[in-house]
């Protein structure tokens, strides 16, 4: 699964965390290693991507985007519902089946 997301402006932004979840309300694993590196403070559009390896094809799956500033608080901006397809060698996702924000 390829989740990608934009910001417009960004503000003392250390970076994001990527959830998934089968449940639209709970029980949210941190899928990242390490924090994805935001922009810190600025006014201009960043477009972010993280790459959900260990996703199964054919499974809806909820993603949440956690902001973390550079003080440590952290935020959740938006929940995802993401179904994807998987390729043959189940290396690429090729498609997606359902996309929609259920903040």
């Amino acid at each position: 699964m390829i989740i990608s997301w934009t910001t417009e402006s960004e503000l003392d932004n250390a970076g994001f965390n990527i959830y998934r979840s089968i449940s639209p309300t709970k029980n949210f694993q941190r899928i990242n290693t390490k924090l994805i590196q935001g922009a810190g403070t600025t006014g201009e559009r960043n477009t972010y991507q993280f790459i959900d390896k260990t996703a199964n094809p054919d499974v809806a799956y909820y993603y949440r985007i956690e902001d973390v500033d550079f003080s440590g608080t952290r935020g959740i901006l938006t929940t995802y519902r993401l179904r994807g397809v998987i390729t043959p060698t189940g290396k690429h996702t090729t498609t997606w089946g359902t996309l929609k924000d259920v903040r």
